[in-house]
């Protein structure tokens, strides 16, 4: 790797603030599922129903504490799959690792480095490719995408991950305002300990404490690292629904569907089912339906979907 694949400093930040905060021990009793890697499903969307998952190779391109890698492994163990997983943090592998050792498994192939770096990485092309919370952090997320493109199987699929720009306005108002607040400031630690006395005593009128409820609780649910990966990264951008689908053509690729979870989402008629207008947006491209979707909701936080280098991957019902 080299100091321009990744600013140093969001290396470092996952060094000292893995993320999402996991328990190795946990899986012992429970497995966590992740949102774009159910397989019948997968096989549903970008395999045309077709895929038996023999032979299956798949990617977990910054795979941080190991939720995707572990989620794929658990259901392909018994099959002859590899997974490989791929993270600049030492400190995120090092938990990824012990819960797979927890769970006993052995198909995942451990290695430490940046997306940016793949296609000098000889490692093979693969089926399908997860990449969440991850193409939104690098100053070139063409780049990224199209360092995953230059491993991806010619029929292959990928599950993606972006911050939705709409949803996530009053993040941005608080980053910037952190970002003055903590101006000068050295310590990781200290600037996450003065977002928690910000964030305690936020005005009513804020947008972020008037947003609160349909933000997710990373703040919370994942301690000092959610908080400095919600409120404190050194780079994020965001993607409104148009510019979902510019990046996606921008690199050659064929836009499948959302995630099951979210698919509803992106539904004018989940909104406004009733509204007189409705005849008229029924009339209009899907794209644009999407887009207002997004507008009428106001807390579409991530973009969860996925993506193929062929067109018509889904499986007929027929």
């Amino acid at each position: 790797m080299t100091s321009s694949t990744y600013l140093e400093g969001v290396r470092d930040q996952y060094e000292d603030y893995p993320y999402p905060f996991r328990d190795p021990n946990a899986e012992k009793t429970e497995l966590r599922p992740t949102v774009l890697e159910l397989l019948d499903y997968l096989n549903f969307k970008c395999f045309r129903g077709e895929q038996n998952y023999s032979g299956f190779r798949a990617l977990v391109a910054g795979g941080g504490t190991g939720d995707a890698a572990i989620f794929l492994a658990e259901q392909l163990r018994d099959r002859d799959a590899e997974i490989f997983y791929l993270d600049i943090s030492s400190a995120s592998r090092k938990i990824a690792q012990e819960r797979a050792q927890v769970r006993g498994l052995d198909n995942i192939t451990w290695i430490q480095g940046s997306i940016l770096d793949l296609p000098e990485m000889d490692i093979g092309k693969f089926d399908y490719i997860n990449c969440c919370g991850v193409l939104h952090h690098l100053e070139s997320p063409v780049a990224g995408l199209m360092a995953l493109k230059s491993v991806l199987g010619e029929r292959g699929c990928m599950g993606l991950m972006v911050y939705g720009a709409i949803g996530r306005t009053a993040i941005y108002q608080m980053q910037e305002l952190m970002r003055l607040i903590n101006s000068g400031e050295q310590s990781a630690q200290t600037r996450v300990d003065n977002t928690k006395t910000l964030i305690k005593g936020l005005p009513a009128s804020n947008w972020f404490k008037l947003s609160e409820q349909l933000t997710p609780a990373d703040h919370i649910n994942h301690g000092d690292a959610g908080i400095y990966d919600m409120f404190l990264h050194q780079q994020d951008r965001a993607y409104t629904v148009p510019e979902l689908f510019e990046f996606i053509d921008q690199c050659g690729l064929e836009f499948v569907d959302f995630a099951y979870r979210s698919r509803w989402r992106y539904q004018p008629g989940t909104y406004l089912n009733k509204s007189p207008l409705m005849g008229k947006l029924e009339k209009l491209d899907t794209r644009k339906q999407y887009a207002i979707a997004e507008l009428v909701a106001g807390n579409i936080f991530v973009h969860s979907f996925y993506v193929s280098r062929i067109k018509d991957t889904v499986a007929s019902l027929d």
